[in-house]
């Protein structure tokens, strides 16, 4: 899996992934992580990208047809998808369906690993999540798994910011 898209940054430190972090992070979440968001997370364990832009073939109401996630969560550190400000957390704080893992958080969005179709143990899709509507949360399905999703970021330009 391409790492290049990563760009280093000064965040919390994130500890080198290893099989026992990946293990108590499924222990604490509940579900079994793709090994394609493992693969994308195991040189850098999360951080900021440089490729972080998905052009849709649809429109999403109220984004367009445009999904950016500028940072991807890792494992086993406070801000990592199973630490004290993780997954978990942002499900209750934001109100984001329990449907598996957030990934990503900008407040009332999220990008997450969708594990509503497929299981606890199986290959989930990828979901842009919406909390802002009056009518309730929405999500849409953005990528059938992650690996499509990882591949087909892109670089941002002008029109996206």
């Amino acid at each position: 899996m391409d790492t290049n898209c990563f760009l280093l940054d000064s965040e919390e430190p994130r500890p080198k992934l290893t099989k026992q972090m990946v293990s108590a992070a499924e222990a604490r979440l509940g579900y079994k992580l793709p090994v394609s968001y493992l693969d994308a997370i195991q040189d850098f364990n999360g951080g900021y990208l440089r490729r972080f832009v998905l052009e849709l073939d649809r429109e999403i109401e109220g984004q367009g047809n445009l999904v950016c996630m500028p940072h991807i969560m890792g494992i086993g550190y406070r801000g990592g998808i199973d630490g004290e400000l993780g997954s978990n957390y942002l499900i209750k704080s934001w109100g984001y369906p329990d449907i598996g893992v957030v990934i990503h958080s900008e407040g009332h969005t999220a990008i997450m690993l969708d594990y509503s179709v497929c299981g606890v143990s199986g290959e989930p899709s990828v979901a842009f999540v919406d909390v802002g509507w009056p009518d309730g949360p929405r999500t849409t399905m953005i990528a059938s798994d992650f690996q499509t999703f990882w591949q087909s970021l892109r670089e941002s330009d002008d029109e996206v910011w």
